[in-house]
C-alpha cells in the first residue's frame, strides 16, 4: 500500500507537473511545503484548503482566479490517494475474507472506490462510511470495517497529503493552460 502511494506521488503526480506545467517537481515541493505539512498534520483536505491557496498564490505564482476555482474542486473531489489506499485494502480485506477474486473484480472495486471517494468528506476520519458501503457492497463482514480503523489512524495523514500534493499539481497544471485574463 505504502509502495502504491509513494509511486503516485514520486513519479506520477511530478510527471503530470512537468508535463503540464513545465516546473521543476523540487522547487515546487519547496514552494508549497507548507500546505504538505499542513495536510501531514490535519489529515485534512478541508482544513489544508487556506494554506494551500496561499502558498500557490504567494510562492508559486498561481492565479488567485484558479486557485478559488480549482482547490475547492480537489478538495472534494480529488481523493486519489485515498482511493488508491482503499482499494488495496478492500482487495486485501476479501483475501482475508477468503473471497477469490479475479482480475476484472479486482478493477470493478478500483473503479467503484474511485467513484465512491470522490464523495468523501476531507476531515479525519472521513472515509469511514465509504468503507462500510463498499464491505456491503462486496458482500465482506462489517467487523473488518474495525481492521479499517486501525490502520486507517497510520494511513490517513500520508494518504491526506497524498491528496493535496494532487490538489496543488492540478491546480498549477491548470493554471499554465488557462486562457489569459482580460483586464
Amino acid at each position: 500500500m505504502a509502495a502504491a502511494a509513494a509511486l503516485h506521488a514520486a513519479l506520477f503526480l511530478p510527471l503530470l507537473l512537468v508535463l503540464g506545467s513545465g516546473r521543476s517537481p523540487l522547487v515546487f515541493v519547496g514552494q508549497v511545503r507548507a500546505a504538505l505539512a499542513t495536510a501531514l498534520a490535519t489529515a485534512s483536505s478541508s482544513a489544508t484548503y487556506p494554506v494551500s491557496k496561499q502558498v500557490l498564490e504567494t510562492k508559486a505564482g498561481v492565479s488567485p482566479r484558479t486557485t478559488s476555482f480549482t482547490l475547492p474542486l480537489g478538495a472534494t473531489l480529488n481523493m486519489d490517494g485515498s482511493a488508491l489506499y482503499q482499494s488495496i485494502l478492500l482487495i486485501f480485506m476479501a483475501q482475508l475474507a477468503g473471497v477469490e477474486l479475479s482480475p476484472l473484480q479486482a478493477l470493478f472495486i478500483v473503479l467503484l472506490t474511485m467513484a465512491s471517494s470522490a464523495g468523501t468528506a476531507g476531515i479525519p476520519g472521513g472515509g469511514i462510511a465509504m468503507m462500510a458501503f463498499m464491505l456491503d457492497l462486496l458482500g465482506l463482514p462489517q467487523t473488518y470495517l474495525a481492521l479499517y480503523l486501525v490502520v486507517d489512524r497510520f494511513f490517513d495523514y500520508p494518504i491526506t497529503a497524498l491528496n493535496v500534493w494532487g490538489d496543488l499539481i492540478v491546480a498549477t497544471v491548470v493554471d499554465r493552460h488557462a486562457e489569459p485574463r482580460r483586464e
